[in-house]
């Protein structure tokens, strides 16, 4: 049986844990890794007292005393115990609490650097994504099934900056709602302009398989603004963007037919449109979609 979600919190041990994070530093080179391991005893002796408030405030203050000081790669060890801390304690979505300390966190680590030198991308994208698929585990009313679109939104940019396959940057800033973002990155990311007005499609088309036509037409709207000409990539997704504002369920088919080419350029974008046409159409998919249809906007798996 589930137990009732709790919410983030606590009487706040900043000052106590700055303290001994600041004295553990000054005892030699291995500071960090010791006050590190005393921060995570200490968080999960917590937890087993059934003291998730003490658990939860000693794990976000670890990692942002460890942030602050230079050492992202014990903070970022600091930051996964939070998350495990907020899933074994049922921790509800709170934007004040258990949500704010994600983005306080991620803000930490994004300025933050690893004893070469280099920002911790790799670890900032692993902490994002543990905190997503806690978030899409949470079980309450108003939680999002696919994840939280805030942590969305940090693990699209921070999937921009490390560098990982733009589709999966694409991916995460739509379900995080951000779609002038969305359009920067894109007209920021380097790309040809056929490969960046493609993935512009599919961003439009993933808009609309959530069902967020708002964003649909804002992203497309910013995207168009800032490209010096309309591609056939941008008619078209101004052309289905249409029939799904006018509930044109044979415009909609026979605008399929017509784009077939340009559509099936992209597997994502065939899988998009079946979606859509059952989403806003009432266009029943082929039985073998569905699990296509599931895993190209399930949350990635924390690792």
């Amino acid at each position: 049986m589930r137990r009732r979600p709790r919410k983030g919190g606590g009487g706040s041990q900043a000052p106590t844990i700055k303290y001994l994070v600041d004295e553990r530093l000054g005892q030699g080179a291995n500071g960090a890794y010791e006050a590190l391991q005393l921060l995570r005893s200490q968080a999960q002796r917590a937890v087993k007292a059934g003291d998730g408030a003490k658990a939860q405030q000693i794990s976000k203050e670890g990692a942002l005393a460890l942030l602050s000081r230079g050492y992202a790669d014990s903070g970022a060890e600091m930051a996964m115990q939070l998350v495990e801390v907020y899933s074994s304690q049922d921790v509800s979505l709170d934007y004040e609490t258990s949500i704010a300390a994600i983005i306080e966190i991620d803000r930490a680590m994004a300025g933050s650097t690893l004893p070469d030198g280099e920002p911790p991308v790799v670890e900032r994208v692993r902490f994002l994504k543990a905190a997503l698929s806690w978030s899409a585990d949470v079980n309450e009313i108003g939680a999002y099934t696919l994840g939280d679109p805030r942590i969305h939104a940090l693990l699209g940019a921070s999937s921009w900056a490390a560098g990982d396959d733009i589709d999966v940057g694409v991916k995460h800033q739509v379900l995080g709602e951000v779609p002038d973002e969305l359009a920067a990155a894109l007209m920021n990311s380097g790309c040809g302009a056929l490969k960046r007005d493609g993935l512009a499609c599919r961003a439009v088309l993933q808009f609309l398989a959530v069902e967020n036509l708002r964003d649909a037409v804002s992203f497309l709207a910013t995207f168009r603004s800032l490209v010096e000409t309309d591609s056939r990539y941008t008619l078209f997704s101004a052309l289905i963007i249409e029939t799904c504002q006018h509930d044109a369920a044979a415009e909609f088919q026979e605008l399929t037919q017509t784009w077939a080419g340009l559509i099936e350029r992209d597997p994502a974008n065939k899988t998009a449109i079946r979606i859509i046409g059952q989403k806003f159409f009432g266009i029943q998919p082929p039985q073998d979609m569905m699990s296509a249809m599931l895993s190209m906007l399930a949350p990635p798996a924390s690792s």
